[in-house]
């Protein structure tokens, strides 16, 4: 069939998505840079003390591979110290590695969809919806912020496993995804979930003993991985489980669920990802019926998310109810909306293609100008916080100490004193020490 012309509305809707599309983008980019929080607070500061103690006893192998807290966290230590001793301590390592991590993600989503949609006008209006999916403000910390890194590593070596499984068998590949798994959980911990999601998505794309080679090896790297590494013990009780339901409700229901006066609503949200994602999971799992390669891949990633949401709630089940979700597990909840617009996106299409171009275009424009204006809300406020981390820090190396600094700065003055003038003797740089007077 000939493809129909557009007409003046549809260029208008078109016009529009783009626009806000680059008006969305470059907020993503002023905001990683204006709410850039270099200074070393919290476990930065704890990272650059290990850094010091370990390079001090030449330990190379227990720097990068000794756990923090329930985390193998070797990628940022392998960052701290190219930028400690390369960069002058500037973050510049960090910021980089995020952002060709980011671009790696971008481009790999964009050719899934373009393989699928192709170059055609519904094509290019899918790798919009994406990309704004791909770029919200809240990953704008985990680059500018180095100790927030690891909320993009793992998620993006996730992603790139699912990519080299989900493609045509080839040696190598499989080879590389075992080794982007194995990478995922070298982020934080949560990366260990990607195995049972690959042995998934290799089981449904029929490719034989393949899934349960996966399992094994993902059991056995498991082992590995958790040798040594700090548990969690909690009790397990009805209200145990129930605090563990919850939290995952409200871990599915970020970026919403970060702020105070939307934690109930949020809920609503958390739910619907939870059934929906379930439903479908459930329902490709038991048929046969094929699916599209981006749909698989779409799958996968819902599947991923809601394992890691459920594995906090049992890690976090005496977490405060009411208490705001940190937004840092929003680049997990992410992978869950990805997920869903790419199972969509064939239907999607085959409404465009139909009867309903204009609807779809309209509501697409509705959304966009929604995340846009999102996207320039949240940044203002994260551009404030970012400001308090800052000054925070600005007054704690001039001698000064606040109850907020408790909060922006470390949990425990005693301690942050104690690290800083560790840093200072030992002469460990970063934007921030400033000097032993």
């Amino acid at each position: 069939m000939k493809p129909r012309c557009a007409t003046g509305t549809e260029r208008i809707s078109l016009i529009l998505i783009a626009l806000v599309a680059t008006a969305y983008c470059t907020a993503f980019v002023y905001f990683v840079e204006s709410a850039a929080i270099r200074v070393p607070v919290y476990d930065l500061l704890e990272w650059l003390r290990f850094y010091g103690e370990r390079m001090e006893a030449q330990d190379w192998v227990g720097y990068v591979f000794t756990p923090h807290n329930e985390h193998r966290i070797a990628i940022s230590r392998i960052l701290l110290l190219i930028d400690v001793r390369f960069l002058h301590g500037e973050g510049e390592a960090f910021a980089f590695f995020s952002a060709f991590l980011l671009a790696g993600v971008i481009a790999a989503i964009a050719m899934l969809v373009l393989s699928s949609a192709r170059l055609t006008r519904f094509g290019l209006f899918a790798v919009t919806l994406t990309l704004m999916l791909l770029l919200p403000t809240y990953i704008a910390t985990t680059v500018s912020m180095p100790a927030m890194g690891v909320y993009l590593h793992t998620p993006a070596f996730a992603l790139f496993s699912l990519l080299l499984i989900d493609a045509e068998p080839r040696y190598l590949r499989r080879l590389a995804a075992i080794l982007t798994a194995c990478i995922a959980s070298l982020g934080v911990s949560a990366g260990l979930l990607i195995w049972p999601v690959m042995a998934w998505l290799s089981w449904r794309r029929s490719q034989g003993w393949f899934w349960s080679a996966i399992i094994g090896f993902g059991f056995c790297f498991g082992l590995f991985y958790l040798h040594g590494v700090p548990t969690h013990t909690a009790e397990l009780g009805i209200v145990q489980v129930l605090n563990a339901f919850e939290y995952a409700v409200r871990f599915l229901g970020l970026p919403w669920s970060h702020v105070h006066a939307l934690v109930w609503p949020s809920r609503a949200v958390g739910m619907t990802v939870l059934l929906l994602g379930s439903y479908l999971i459930v329902r490709e799992t038991l048929t046969t019926r094929k699916i599209m390669r981006m749909q698989r891949i779409g799958l996968a990633l819902l599947l991923f998310a809601l394992l890691v949401a459920f594995a906090a709630g049992v890690a976090r089940s005496d977490a405060a109810t009411e208490r705001e979700m940190p937004i840092r597990y929003a680049s997990f909840v992410g992978l869950a909306h990805l997920g869903l617009l790419l199972y969509f996106l064939p239907g999607l299409q085959r409404l465009w293609n139909g009867a309903a171009r204009s609807w779809i275009q309209a509501t697409g424009v509705c959304i966009a100008s929604v995340l846009l204006a999102q996207q320039i809300a949240s940044g203002l406020s994260l551009k404030q916080e970012a400001a308090r981390y800052n000054d925070g820090w600005a007054q704690f190396v001039q001698g000064e100490w606040t109850p907020e600094m408790n909060h922006y700065v470390f949990p425990d003055a005693g301690r942050a004193r104690e690290i800083l003038a560790y840093l200072r003797e030992h002469s460990v740089q970063w934007v921030g020490i400033s000097p032993r007077k």
